[in-house]
């Protein structure tokens, strides 16, 4: 009813029995299997769209993944990550995204957000992402990894609120008045 994408992250090629019950909108890897070539292939075979997290790997694994998803489809997007929860500002090296654009100019590049700000999704849009990741939680404090570097569901809808006027921001040629760049960006 919300017009939403269902994906669906799949661990092991055993997952894929999930997708007789249901068909995703797309298919995401997890940094820790980019490397799982066999599995990116059987998710290739799906002719799903797929998301690949790089959070823990170099260029050459991620263009091995890229390589092994492109025999089946071209349907590949690429998220700059770091696999650190919550992560620290000074790993975080948004630029990467211009990396991945430059070195990957067929695929639509993202950002898995670890941090644990509204702010760092919409800066990634500002650089050139084009999808976003971001983990929603109703407690920060619940056991697990995630739930630290997630937002609560006021959060989240401020930073969705952030990226939708950053993107309208960057849609603009003109000189912009500072009192309309705060006024979108909610900044008194």
């Amino acid at each position: 009813s919300k017009d939403l994408d269902f994906v669906e992250t799949l661990c092991g090629i055993n997952c894929l029995s999930l997708l007789k019950l249901f068909l995703p909108d797309k298919l995401k890897v997890a940094s820790r299997d980019l490397t799982n070539l066999p599995l990116l292939e059987a998710m290739a075979e799906t002719n799903i769209p797929i998301i690949l997290s790089t959070g823990m790997s170099g260029l050459s694994e991620i263009h091995d993944a890229v390589n092994s998803i492109s025999k089946f489809h071209d349907k590949i997007s690429i998220l700059h990550c770091l696999s650190q929860y919550p992560a620290e500002y000074q790993n975080i090296n948004l630029k990467s995204i211009y990396f991945l654009k430059k070195e990957f100019p067929n695929y639509k590049i993202g950002y898995s957000d670890h941090t644990e700000t509204t702010w760092m999704s919409p800066l990634a849009v500002y650089l050139g992402a084009q999808i976003i990741e971001k983990h929603l939680t109703l407690d920060n404090y619940l056991p697990g990894p995630d739930h630290k570097s997630s937002l609560l569901p006021e959060q989240f809808e401020k930073m969705v609120l952030l990226i939708n006027n950053i993107s309208e921001l960057k849609q603009k040629q003109e000189k912009i008045d500072n009192s309309k760049i705060c006024k979108l960006l909610e900044i008194n």
